[in-house]
C-alpha cells in the first residue's frame, strides 16, 4: 500500500504539472493510470500540506533539524515528507504541525 501511495503522490503531481502547462511525457502519464479521484485528492490536500511546512521552514531560514522540533515531526520523517513519501502521516498530524507554527487551515 505503501508504494501505491507513493506513486499516487507522484500522479498528483504530475496532473498538477499538466494543469500548470507543463507536458507530460512517458512513465508520468503511466503513473496516472489508475488512481481514483478520492484518492488522488486526498493526496493532492497532503501534499498541499506538505508543501505549506516547507515553505514555512525555508521563509524562517530554519534547518530541518531545527524545523521538525518545532513542528513535533522527527527530522528523517520530514524529509521523507519533503521528499513525496507522504504515506503513514496523516492528514490530521500535517495539520497540527501546521497549528504549532500559529497558522491554521479552514
Amino acid at each position: 500500500m505503501a508504494g501505491r501511495q507513493a506513486k499516487s503522490f507522484r500522479a498528483v503531481a504530475a496532473r498538477r504539472d499538466e494543469r500548470a502547462g507543463n507536458r507530460i511525457r512517458g512513465k508520468q502519464r503511466q503513473r496516472l493510470r489508475g488512481f481514483d479521484r478520492p484518492t488522488a485528492a486526498r493526496l493532492a490536500h497532503k501534499s498541499d500540506l506538505v508543501g505549506v511546512l516547507h515553505r514555512v521552514q525555508q521563509q524562517r531560514g530554519l534547518t530541518q533539524a531545527a524545523f521538525a522540533r518545532l513542528v513535533g515531526i522527527p527530522q528523517p520523517r520530514l524529509s521523507q515528507l519533503y521528499n513525496g513519501r507522504i504515506s503513514g502521516m496523516s492528514t490530521d498530524k500535517l495539520l497540527d504541525a501546521i497549528a504549532r507554527l500559529g497558522g491554521h487551515v479552514t
